[in-house]
């Protein structure tokens, strides 16, 4: 919930004249990424998806993983906000197999853990929850709190619903229903 959106939105467009000047690709998608994010918390989904994926591009431009994973982990939680679950869990599933910091990959496994688990995919959510909680840093009790919220909600659907299905393995999740592996 954002108490202030008023200010959140003049935050958002207050970032209109360094992305015009900036011509650096990676501190483009940062500053994206953050455009992406404000959308987001004003619930303006469509717009973020678009601010996300411009920042995936120039993440890539930049050919630098962490930018690129960044913006894969920001795009992929939109993407489970509006329902599109497919191509959020791809993305997440890139951005947790890159080599990147194990604290980015430790966010990007507790958001990916939250689509399994909008998915009543109670066993992937909990391997992926398990996953941040290693990942990240001993003193985060931040984490540990948001994790131990997870926990109890995945405890409470798995009484009602069950488990759900088997985890999926990465190729699983990155081979779309045609068949074709991505990029062929």
């Amino acid at each position: 919930m954002v108490d202030d959106r008023n200010a959140l939105r003049e935050l958002g467009e207050r970032l209109d004249g360094p992305l015009a000047d900036e011509a650096d690709n990676i501190v483009k998608a940062g500053l994206l990424s953050v455009r992406a994010e404000v959308y987001r918390l004003l619930g303006e989904l469509g717009m973020a998806a678009a601010a996300s994926r411009l920042a995936l591009a120039h993440a890539e431009s930049a050919q630098d993983l962490q930018s690129q994973v960044i913006a894969q982990a920001e795009l992929a939680h939109v993407l489970r906000l509006r329902g599109d679950y497919m191509e959020a869990d791809k993305l997440f599933q890139r951005a947790v197999e890159a080599e990147v910091a194990p604290a980015v990959r430790s966010v990007v496994h507790e958001n990916a853990g939250r689509s399994c688990f909008d998915q009543g995919r109670h066993m992937e959510a909990l391997d992926h929850f398990a996953r941040a909680v290693r990942l990240g840093a001993q003193e985060d009790t931040d984490l540990v709190e948001r994790i131990g919220v997870c926990l109890e909600a995945v405890y409470i659907h798995v009484l009602r619903d069950g488990w759900g299905p088997y985890p999926r393995r990465s190729p699983e999740i990155l081979t779309p229903l045609n068949g074709k592996k991505q990029g062929t």
